[in-house]
């Protein structure tokens, strides 16, 4: 009984030696998991560049220009060397301040219109549902109970 599954075993396995190159041609899971990763790092990268590299570079190329210039005795000496902060001369505003001072004024700009947003939504939301509501009308979860004392 054991020599038939033995030669079973063998001729089973035996194609699989012959044909094995067969298999290569089959795309595995995972090959087809690292295609789709490789993908998303250049696709991810891609972006980042396109999306990041520009403020990236800007202040980069850029540094040592002033963007502009403070009035010359407004601000203290600690102010002054802030806004000029990293390379840009002493009393002009460098354009990494520039750029955060953008960046954070869009963001307020961003936040307050999506708050106003919410708010007309459920402004609209709230008036749609006040609906008068009948008095002791026929029908209604409390018109049986004002019936019945009626009768009584």
């Amino acid at each position: 009984m054991t020599s038939c599954w033995t030669s079973w075993r063998r001729r089973v396995g035996e194609p699989r030696p012959r044909y094995g190159n067969l298999w290569l041609t089959i795309p595995a899971e995972s090959s087809v998991d690292a295609a789709r990763t490789k993908f998303d790092r250049y696709l991810t990268g891609a972006r980042l560049v396109s999306t990041r590299g520009v403020q990236w570079v800007l202040p980069w190329w850029y540094g040592k220009e002033p963007m502009f210039w403070l009035p010359y005795g407004w601000f203290p000496y600690y102010m002054e060397w802030f806004a000029s902060f990293p390379r840009a001369p002493l009393g002009s505003v460098s354009i990494v301040v520039w750029q955060w001072a953008c960046t954070g004024m869009l963001a307020l700009v961003m936040e307050a219109a999506l708050g106003v947003a919410g708010l007309v939504a459920a402004g609209r939301q709230s008036r749609k549902q006040k609906q008068p509501v009948p008095a002791g009308g026929a029908g209604g979860a409390g018109a049986g109970k004002a019936e019945s004392k009626k009768k009584q």
